[in-house]
């Protein structure tokens, strides 16, 4: 980011600080309310008086209509903690350097299938932007860990996710991101015998990991540039062996199974 650039964010996310410090208490409390509608119709679906399923539909696109707009207008939400959510099934992880927040929840308009919304709010050259990213999959997913990585004069971020797929059948893979010209792009970084790739993922049988302790799951060492992730086999079942990926200054590019 240039110096001129990175002077006129400050002033604006200071700016935003000195008007959103004097209603952040108001705006989380909507934030709230509004996303307590979804478990609210959630539990009225058993109710044939009313339209539930319609209105648990709504709820979710009200919520996430208003995260969008309150995370957008005002930047200082990228590193505020929503202590008030902190007993509300909202996911939200941030990466390190601060300049990209994931928000996502459960819909709870799906069955053995989880159905998602997300939203990712980044910093940019000169603002901060808020957008509902497009899935890694035709599934929807939830996130655990943003890892980092630098090249050069650019970074990328690599977002650990998550999708249930029915009652056993489990997803897990890591998408690549970065920001470039005021965009959250998905970067392709990862080389395979398919071409270019942006995320890489495995499907697994959550009964293979019931009896055993589990630790083999998907990894980025951020020191030595390495992504891991377990075998599996044509059953579903997670082995002990391990595929991974090194970064060589340019693409992710598959090594030796261990």
């Amino acid at each position: 980011m240039k110096p001129i650039g990175r002077c006129i964010l400050i002033l604006l996310i200071l700016t935003s600080e000195n008007v959103f410090g004097q209603n952040s208490k108001t705006i989380e409390a909507d934030l709230l309310t509004a996303f307590k509608k979804i478990n609210y119709w959630d539990t009225r679906q058993a109710d044939t008086t009313v339209s539930a399923l319609d209105s648990l539909d709504e709820a979710n696109s009200w919520f996430e209509r208003k995260l969008l707009s309150a995370t957008a207008k005002y930047p200082a939400t990228i590193g505020l903690p929503f202590k008030s959510f902190a007993n509300e099934p909202l996911g939200i992880i941030t990466s390190t350097d601060g300049l990209l927040r994931l928000y996502w929840w459960d819909t709870l308009m799906g069955g053995t299938q989880h159905f998602y919304t997300s939203v990712a709010q980044y910093t940019s050259a000169q603002s901060v932007k808020s957008v509902t990213p497009p899935s890694p999959n035709e599934y929807t997913c939830s996130y655990s860990k943003i890892y980092f990585l630098k090249n050069g004069g650019k970074i990328y971020y690599l977002a650990v996710y998550d999708e249930i797929l029915d009652y056993h059948q489990r997803c897990q893979g890591i998408q690549i991101f970065s920001i470039e010209n005021g965009n959250l792009i998905q970067a392709k970084l990862i080389k395979t015998q398919t071409g270019l790739h942006s995320k890489i993922d495995f499907q697994y049988n959550e009964n293979s990991m019931r009896d055993q302790d589990w630790s083999n799951d998907l990894k980025y060492d951020e020191k030595v540039h390495t992504l891991t992730m377990p075998v599996v086999t044509e059953s579903g079942s997670v082995t002990n062996n391990c595929i991974t990926y090194k970064f060589n200054g340019q693409y992710f590019i598959k090594g030796k199974r261990k």
